[in-house]
């Protein structure tokens, strides 16, 4: 499971983002359509710019042993 960034722009400017877990990034697209942080939003953004920004890294942190 990976953690995708999702970015959906605002009708007056700037950008709503919020995070996904999906397999790929089709399935991530997918998964925000439906998500509550996507519902919450919805009256203020364009859900036809709904898109990817970045896979997050899942990998440890540096400095941080375990």
């Amino acid at each position: 499971m990976n953690t995708y960034l999702i970015g959906v722009k605002k009708y007056f400017g700037g950008e709503y983002t919020f995070k996904v877990n999906a397999e790929n990034k089709t399935d991530a697209l997918i998964e925000a359509r439906s998500s509550n942080a996507f519902i919450f939003c919805r009256d203020n953004v364009n859900d036809s710019t709904m898109r990817v920004v970045k896979k997050m890294n899942n990998g440890r942190k540096r400095g941080i042993k375990k």
